[in-house]
């Protein structure tokens, strides 16, 4: 690109071509991919911008103000599609993320049984695995414990009643 270039029309052009490409841009990964090619050193109004020195000293405020607006209208253009593709990779993973509430809860079960209650079930396995049956199908080997307990519990309760009481000295 030679000095003579630099014109307002080669600058409409550059800025044109870089806005056509980010234009063409879907993604914000695709963004972030050629984000030098459109306002880094790789891009057309990048390579412009470098021939203002080389330009007579009463053309380079003309081209540097020419320059800066349309560096102005490609970063504008730039962050509003950043900012559009952002805002649309957002609601793709607040979409992908989605939690239905409606579903069955995973309930934690607090707390445990009563020690005695496993010593229990603990001593009736040991029954039943030596083949102790309960005669009935529908007593089982705790409830015939629990039965026994229950009426020596009563005996000895009658055996305290009976019995006669000694006088102190």
């Amino acid at each position: 690109m030679q000095v003579s270039e630099l014109t307002q029309s080669e600058v409409t052009k550059a800025l044109k071509s870089s806005l056509d490409a980010l234009s063409a841009i879907g993604t914000a990964e695709e963004l972030r991919q050629s984000k030098a090619q459109l306002v880094g050193d790789a891009a057309p109004l990048t390579k412009l911008n470098a021939l203002i020195k080389s330009l007579p000293g009463d053309k380079k405020a003309e081209a540097g103000k020419m320059m800066g607006e349309a560096k102005a209208e490609l970063m504008a253009a730039f962050e509003a599609k950043a900012a559009e593709l952002e805002k649309i990779a957002r609601a793709q993973r607040l979409e992908a993320e989605k939690v239905d509430i409606t579903g069955a809860a995973n309930y934690i079960q607090r707390g445990a049984r009563h020690p005695l209650s496993l010593l229990m079930d603990q001593i009736s396995d040991v029954f039943v695995g030596m083949g102790w049956i309960a005669p009935a199908a529908s007593v089982t080997v705790w409830a015939k414990v629990k039965a026994e307990i229950c009426h020596k519990s009563a005996e000895i309760r009658r055996v305290r009643k009976n019995k006669p009481k000694t006088k102190r000295m």
